[in-house]
């Protein structure tokens, strides 16, 4: 039981990075865009 948990916490967490990392990498070429304009 305490492998699931930490297995389903890790896979939630990896799942945020994720979603931080799409948002971040959006975000600059939005910057990026601007910029050019």
């Amino acid at each position: 039981m305490t492998n699931l948990y930490s297995y389903l916490w890790a896979s939630a967490l990896s799942f945020v990075d994720k979603i931080r990392n799409t948002k971040l990498l959006s975000y600059q070429v939005f910057n990026i865009k601007a910029l050019n304009l």
